[in-house]
């Protein structure tokens, strides 16, 4: 997906977590130019925010809920994906 920054009608952070004072994972979603919600990471430097890119499963709607950073380079997320119909299924995410 593109930059969410660059498209966003509407977003929400719903988790985060620190290793440090300066080193932060924020996790959410955000609605697309086309209103699919996209999986939303935002990265805490100790000065500021930015967004990080972040996979997507399949072309429905997807949304992070919670993170957990075990250190700097080792997070991981936990939220829902769309797979058609009415059914959600578990959509886990690990970074660094």
């Amino acid at each position: 997906d593109p930059d969410p920054s660059a498209e966003t009608t509407a977003d929400g952070l719903q988790g985060v977590s620190c290793f440090s004072a300066i080193s932060c994972k924020a996790v959410g979603s955000y609605l697309n130019g086309s209103g699919v919600g996209r999986t939303l990471i935002e990265s805490w430097n100790g000065t500021a925010w930015s967004v990080s890119l972040s996979p997507n499963t399949g072309t429905g709607s997807n949304d992070l809920w919670g993170v957990s950073c075990v250190s700097t380079t080792s997070c991981k997320a936990v939220g829902s994906y769309y797979a058609g119909g009415f059914v959600s299924r578990t959509l886990t995410e690990s970074y660094g």
